[in-house]
């Protein structure tokens, strides 16, 4: 057997980058709806007139009227901070080869 394949530092970059991406995806609705269920109560105490009744009912509730776009606001801060872990990942898999 030959020895395993040695990745360079871009190559971890990626790799890092193409897995925050997919956890972007995958995860922002989730986080937009717990967002919204945290924010329906306003800071005098007063609910708002149509509140969600829990998680499913919210994510059912923004894709009908917002659609699959609404489930995705706030998408592009979370891109960003991508590679903030992919520099991290990066920088822990060099130093770990040292």
């Amino acid at each position: 057997k030959s020895p395993p394949a040695h990745l360079g530092p871009l190559a971890h970059l990626a790799a890092a980058a193409q897995a925050g991406v997919v956890c972007c995806l995958l995860t922002n609705p989730i986080w937009l709806v717990k967002t919204r269920l945290e924010l329906q109560q306003n800071l005098g105490g007063a609910r708002s007139p149509d509140p969600y009744r829990g998680f499913i009912h919210a994510l059912s509730t923004i894709a009908a009227h917002e659609g699959l776009r609404g489930l995705y606001r706030g998408l592009g801060p979370s891109l960003l901070l991508v590679s903030h872990g992919a520099i991290q990942f990066s920088a822990y898999e060099r130093i770990k080869s040292l």
